[in-house]
């Protein structure tokens, strides 16, 4: 006969069990990073070949979505003028890059990410509380590595994505993106020696002493 303790103890146990089947079932179904959650629905809907396609729309709808996050900061947190001017001309380059996306996504039944990734975000709170020269020092270099990876990947869908105007659309971006990189570089090379606030303050009081 099992003791009252061992009725309790396994009832318990039993209880737990279910608790932790439920939780897990619970994230499973609730992906918290919009990307994820496009690419899980495009891998439902094609095969190999087309799932490549599907997947160039994704991360260049991500890249461009998170261009134009960032550089809305740049009208009210940088101090330069140029660098305000570069994420101007990058939100408004960006954002219609984006509608462009849409719809070649929609004409090929394509499910893109409703918000940015979770990468995108963690860019976005790197930087949305800098200001001034932090701000003018940080943004451009940000803008460099997310149009090399935009250029990256629209080399490659160019070259070998399956669907023609996928692959044509993808070379056209091409001249473009390189155009905007070189831009993001000169502001880079420019800002990138400035140092932050608190090294400044540092520096002032060494003089002092």
């Amino acid at each position: 006969m099992k003791t009252m303790f061992q009725k309790t103890f396994l009832k318990l146990s039993g209880i737990a069990v279910v608790t932790l089947l439920l939780a897990s079932c619970d994230n499973a179904n609730n992906s918290s990073d919009p990307k994820d959650v496009a690419e899980e629905h495009n891998d439902a809907k094609f095969d190999k070949a087309k799932e490549k396609d599907a997947q160039f729309l994704v991360d260049i709808a991500d890249i461009f979505m998170k261009e134009v996050k960032l550089s809305e900061l740049a009208a009210t947190q940088a101090e330069a003028y140029d660098i305000k001017e570069l994420g101007q001309m990058l939100k408004e380059d960006n954002a219609k890059w984006l509608k462009e996306t849409e719809a070649l996504a929609g004409k090929k039944m394509v499910t893109l990410p409703t918000d940015i990734s979770q990468g995108g975000n963690n860019s976005y709170r790197k930087i949305a509380d800098t200001h001034g020269k932090d701000f003018d020092r940080d943004y451009p270099a940000m803008m460099v590595d997310f149009h090399k990876e935009a250029i990256e990947k629209c080399e490659k869908a160019a070259a070998e994505a399956q669907d023609y105007e996928i692959k044509t659309w993808a070379g056209k971006r091409l001249v473009e993106l390189r155009t905007n990189l070189d831009r993001s570089m000169v502001c880079r090379d420019k800002y990138q020696g400035l140092k932050n606030d608190k090294e400044l303050k540092t520096s002032n009081d060494t003089r002092k002493q």
